[in-house]
């Protein structure tokens, strides 16, 4: 098992470690929603690296855009939508392997799996 904990602190929830600390609030820091987006990108990240990686593709992973959106006519306004664009450059011709890969990353990302089903995410990469 696995621990976290927050406090609540001047400016809203905190979380601090040796390396970090994180304000847990929209406008200070990164809201909720925001955090899990971030998750949701680097473990989708991390999965497709891991992924090429064991594929053999020389390949070198760049940087990760996001875009969501949440359901505005919610009180609770829950993410309803992620599209992630992975910049990948490739040293060699595997493009088309790449992209299998791509298709593999939502099988093996443990935080996609513990999302609600209807969350929809969309997956792209960018060769550079």
């Amino acid at each position: 098992m696995y621990k976290l904990s927050m406090t609540m602190g001047e400016q809203g929830y905190e979380m601090s470690h040796d390396n970090a600390h994180w304000v847990l609030l929209k406008g200070l820091g990164y809201s909720p929603v925001q955090m899990l987006v971030a998750s949701i990108g680097a473990c989708g990240g991390y999965v497709l690296d891991s992924i090429l990686d064991k594929m053999q593709i020389d390949h070198v992973m760049r940087s990760i855009e996001m875009d969501f959106d949440v359901n505005h006519d919610s009180k609770a306004k829950e993410l309803t939508f992620v599209s992630m664009v992975f910049h990948v450059q490739l040293n060699g011709n595997d493009h088309d392997k790449t992209l299998h890969a791509l298709t593999l990353v939502h099988k093996y990302c443990p935080v996609m799996l513990s999302l609600n089903e209807n969350i929809k995410i969309e997956k792209s990469i960018k060769f550079v």
